[in-house]
Formats: C-alpha cells, structure tokens, sequence
C-alpha cells in the first residue's frame, strides 16, 4: 500500500470514530455485547475454575466438563439465534437485551448457589450463561448495519475494542478476589448492560 493510501485509510478511520463515539446506539450495542460475552471470557479463563474448586470441592476434570458444557451451549445457540433473527422474528435488539437479562440471571443464580452450596444449580446457570452468550452474537451485526457501508468496519473494531477490553479488566481483577466478590462484579457488569441495550440500541434489522 502506498504512503498516502495508507495515510487517507488512517485519517478515515479516525474520522469515522470521531462520529461513532458520540452516537449512543454504539455505546449500547458494545457495552451490551461485552455484558454478555465479556464476562463470559472473564469466567472461563481467570476464575470459574477457582469458583468451582474452592467453593463446590469440584475436581480438575469435573470442572472442565462443566466448561465445556458451557461452551457446547454457546456454539448450539448460535445457529439458533441467527435463524430467530433473521427468519422468526426479523429483528435485533430484542435478542440482545433477552441475552444480558439471561446473563444477570445467570449471576444471580450463581451467587444463590454458591451461597448455598447447590451444585444442580450451578449447572443451571452455567447452561444460562452458554443461552446468553449465543444470543449475544447478534451484536456484531446490530453495529455493523447501525451504519452505512463506510462506517461498518470501524464500528464492528470498536465493538471488539470494548468487549475484550471489558474482559482483560475482569480477568485481571477477578483472581484478586474471592470467587463471590467475582460474582458480584460481573452481575453488576450484566446489569449495566441491560440499561444500556434498553435505552442506548437500536433496531438495525430493517
């Protein structure tokens, strides 16, 4: 690429964040995703292992199949999700707020069972959170199509940019914690991110 292409695509792009930044509806869409999905990532890497071994007394390889389950949710919702969305219900935002409200549920669970000692449901709202994640993949496309061609690229960069910076905070933070206190922070992140789905998101399916 020659210099001054590179330097019209670098001005472009900041131009094109200059106006993003002041619209709501990519504040909402990100912050939304990064409730969801975020806190997810925060779980699985930095401290659901240390949740389920301290609190529950669960083995090494009890507590990867309980990921895994996680994980195996996640990846059979989505396929799901895109067909609600597209085929069922031709719209968006609904599906996105339905996944942080299932993504504070899923906290609320877990803190109750942690407290309690309940194993069964744990699993119940480790099965919430892999619903909520899948359900979540439509925000990518909810900013993306918030805005013309020009803009796509940029906003889908900037919704990244929060989510996996909301992760890296959580997965910093959380091993410095008590697995409850860890529970406690990432339900106060979810719920933020229904406020923000709520009143900040846009209906982008047209």
């Amino acid at each position: 690429m020659k210099p001054k292409t590179a330097t019209r695509g670098v001005r472009g792009a900041v131009k094109h964040l200059g106006k993003l930044v002041r619209d709501p509806h990519i504040w909402g869409t990100s912050i939304g995703a990064a409730g969801v999905y975020g806190v997810v990532l925060s779980f699985q890497s930095a401290w659901g292992q240390k949740l389920m071994g301290e609190v529950f007394y669960l083995k090494a390889d009890v507590v990867s199949q309980y990921l895994m389950m996680l994980v195996l949710v996640f990846a059979l919702m989505c396929p799901i999700t895109g067909f609600l969305s597209d085929k069922v219900l031709r719209r968006r935002k609904p599906l996105l707020l339905i996944a942080t409200l299932m993504s504070a549920t899923s906290w609320g669970l877990m803190l109750h069972s942690s407290l309690t000692g309940n194993a069964s449901l744990l699993i119940t709202s480790m099965i919430t959170l892999g619903v909520a994640s899948g359900l979540h993949i439509i925000a990518a496309s909810m900013a993306k199509e918030g805005y013309d061609l020009r803009y796509s690229a940029t906003a889908v960069a900037f919704l990244n940019v929060a989510l996996f910076s909301l992760a890296a905070v959580l997965q910093t933070v959380a091993p410095l914690i008590s697995s409850i206190q860890s529970i406690g922070v990432h339900l106060a992140v979810s719920l933020t991110a229904i406020f923000m789905v709520w009143m900040m998101a846009r209906e982008t399916l047209s």
